[in-house]
């Protein structure tokens, strides 16, 4: 099923991530959250993981296991989903520092 999704996430010094966002599925337009299951992982190569737990139009959806990398001094993260079936990247930009 074709799927697209545009959002916005907050994250902390932590590496918990959370937002909100739309995400069209086959067509249908519906409400997206997600949060981090737990920290993200960043390896010194600037590669790393995350898992993020999600509800899509207020029922609970499979987690959601993405690899990245953290490219312009952290301003930017390029990331995959690597779930059976999965065909989605996504893309992070820094919008502000606000809060930090």
């Amino acid at each position: 099923m074709p799927i697209s999704l545009i959002g916005t996430v907050k994250a902390d010094y932590a590496g918990s991530f959370a937002g909100t966002g739309k995400v069209s599925l086959g067509g249908a337009i519906l409400d997206e959250t997600v949060k981090t299951a737990t920290p993200a992982v960043v390896n010194s190569d600037c590669t790393g993981t995350i898992t993020y737990i999600q509800m899509i139009g207020g029922q609970a959806a499979p987690p959601l296991d993405i690899v990245f990398h953290v490219l312009d001094g952290g301003k930017t993260i390029l990331g995959m989903s690597v779930d059976a079936g999965a065909t989605m990247s996504c893309t992070l930009r820094l919008m502000s520092y606000a809060g930090y």
